[in-house]
Protein backbone atom coordinates (compact mmCIF):
# COMPACT_ATOMS: atom_id res chain seq x y z
CA UNK A 1 0.00 0.00 0.00
CA UNK A 2 1.33 3.44 -0.90
CA UNK A 3 1.66 5.77 2.13
CA UNK A 4 0.57 8.91 0.24
CA UNK A 5 -1.97 9.15 -2.60
CA UNK A 6 -3.90 11.79 -4.51
CA UNK A 7 -7.65 12.35 -4.28
CA UNK A 8 -9.53 10.35 -6.89
CA UNK A 9 -6.91 7.58 -7.04
CA UNK A 10 -8.15 5.62 -4.00
CA UNK A 11 -11.31 3.49 -3.99
CA UNK A 12 -13.93 4.20 -1.30
CA UNK A 13 -13.39 0.83 0.37
CA UNK A 14 -9.74 1.78 1.04
CA UNK A 15 -10.66 4.97 2.93
CA UNK A 16 -10.42 5.15 6.73
CA UNK A 17 -13.79 5.38 8.50
CA UNK A 18 -14.45 7.08 11.84
CA UNK A 19 -17.12 5.94 14.31
CA UNK A 20 -18.19 7.87 17.41
CA UNK A 21 -18.23 5.47 20.36
CA UNK A 22 -19.09 7.93 23.13
CA UNK A 23 -19.56 11.69 23.65
CA UNK A 24 -19.05 13.88 26.69
CA UNK A 25 -18.27 17.37 27.96
CA UNK A 26 -14.94 18.52 29.33
CA UNK A 27 -13.74 21.69 30.99
CA UNK A 28 -15.51 24.88 29.82
CA UNK A 29 -18.25 22.70 28.25
CA UNK A 30 -15.87 21.60 25.51
CA UNK A 31 -17.39 18.62 23.62
CA UNK A 32 -15.32 15.41 23.50
CA UNK A 33 -15.73 12.29 21.40
CA UNK A 34 -14.29 8.83 21.88
CA UNK A 35 -13.58 7.71 18.30
CA UNK A 36 -12.53 4.59 16.44
CA UNK A 37 -10.90 4.92 13.02
CA UNK A 38 -10.29 2.02 10.68
CA UNK A 39 -7.09 1.39 8.78
CA UNK A 40 -7.03 3.13 5.41
CA UNK A 41 -6.46 6.46 3.65
CA UNK A 42 -7.55 9.73 5.25
CA UNK A 43 -7.27 13.39 4.18
CA UNK A 44 -4.00 15.19 4.91
CA UNK A 45 -4.03 18.62 3.35
CA UNK A 46 -4.24 18.28 -0.43
CA UNK A 47 -3.36 14.56 -0.40
CA UNK A 48 -4.39 11.33 1.29
CA UNK A 49 -2.17 9.46 3.74
CA UNK A 50 -2.39 5.87 4.85
CA UNK A 51 -3.14 5.41 8.54
CA UNK A 52 -3.40 2.43 10.89
CA UNK A 53 -6.42 1.55 13.05
CA UNK A 54 -6.62 3.74 16.17
CA UNK A 55 -8.85 4.98 18.98
CA UNK A 56 -8.99 8.66 19.91
CA UNK A 57 -10.15 11.03 22.61
CA UNK A 58 -10.80 14.20 20.60
CA UNK A 59 -12.07 17.62 21.73
CA UNK A 60 -13.75 20.27 19.60
CA UNK A 61 -13.13 23.96 20.33
CA UNK A 62 -15.48 26.89 19.75
CA UNK A 63 -13.30 28.23 16.94
CA UNK A 64 -13.66 24.98 14.96
CA UNK A 65 -10.26 23.55 15.79
CA UNK A 66 -9.87 20.18 17.43
CA UNK A 67 -7.29 18.49 19.58
CA UNK A 68 -6.75 15.31 21.48
CA UNK A 69 -4.77 12.15 21.18
CA UNK A 70 -4.85 8.87 19.24
CA UNK A 71 -4.11 5.53 20.92
CA UNK A 72 -3.46 1.95 19.79
CA UNK A 73 -6.02 0.44 22.18
CA UNK A 74 -9.56 1.25 23.22
CA UNK A 75 -8.62 0.96 26.92
CA UNK A 76 -5.99 3.72 26.61
CA UNK A 77 -8.39 6.00 24.73
CA UNK A 78 -11.20 5.40 27.25
CA UNK A 79 -8.87 6.23 30.14
CA UNK A 80 -7.99 9.57 28.54
CA UNK A 81 -11.62 10.28 27.55
CA UNK A 82 -12.86 9.58 31.09
CA UNK A 83 -10.08 11.69 32.63
CA UNK A 84 -10.83 14.66 30.36
CA UNK A 85 -14.63 14.47 30.66
CA UNK A 86 -14.98 13.70 34.37
CA UNK A 87 -16.31 16.82 36.08
CA UNK A 88 -14.08 18.41 38.71
CA UNK A 89 -15.90 18.49 42.04
CA UNK A 90 -15.68 21.87 43.70
CA UNK A 91 -14.75 21.80 47.36
CA UNK A 92 -16.37 24.36 49.64
CA UNK A 93 -14.43 25.99 52.43
CA UNK A 94 -15.06 24.37 55.78
CA UNK A 95 -16.44 21.16 54.27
Amino acid sequence: MKRIAEYGTVADENMSRRTVLKTGKGAFDRPFELLHKTEGYEPAGSCLRYTKEAYGAISYNRDGTRGGQWFLTLAEAETAFNRWTTPVVEQKAGA
